[in-house]
């Protein structure tokens, strides 16, 4: 982690960014300097997977705040 997230007023969501080193990414999963053409079904499905966790962090905080609401 590199610990240089210094967004004003996020600094707590810890979103650093990360170096990874010695990693094998495919070649036909690189692009250089060109558009990465339309998403894929494999793309969709990633990041829907992706977001579930983010839905449910959000519900839960507007389930909780709800009772505080009135």
């Amino acid at each position: 982690m590199l610990g240089d997230w210094d967004a004003l007023g996020m600094r707590g969501s810890g979103s650093h960014g990360i170096l990874l080193e010695e990693c094998v990414v495919p070649a036909d999963r690189v692009t250089v300097g060109e558009p990465s053409g339309p998403p894929t079904s494999e793309d969709l499905t990633r990041s829907c997977a992706v977001n579930f966790p983010l839905l449910g962090a959000s519900l839960g905080i507007a389930e909780a705040a709800y009772p505080f609401a009135d």
